[in-house]
């Protein structure tokens, strides 16, 4: 399964990351709102998890500019999901 990971502060993401990994996901990591929508739309994911307040676009804005705009499961809270069908 193949994550993108959108969140700005490093501590928070290496955290998160390192979890994942050890699960054996493989994680994409942007700092950025810029950043996080480029990956997006330049590769398919299982999974997206968005941090709401980010630099150049909030979560919500790069959620709405990409595939993964909600059509079927989504958390709120900063936190988006897209179940592979």
């Amino acid at each position: 399964m193949k994550i993108l990971l959108v969140e700005d502060e490093p501590k928070v993401s290496a955290f998160i990351r390192r979890g994942l990994e050890e699960e054996g996901f493989a994680v994409d990591v942007a700092f950025d709102g810029d950043t996080g929508r480029r990956l997006a739309l330049a590769q398919p994911y299982d999974l997206v998890i968005l941090d709401v307040i980010l630099p150049h676009f909030n979560g919500y804005e790069v959620l709405a500019t990409t595939p993964y705009a909600p059509s079927g499961p989504y958390v709120g809270g900063g936190i988006s999901v897209r179940l592979p069908k």
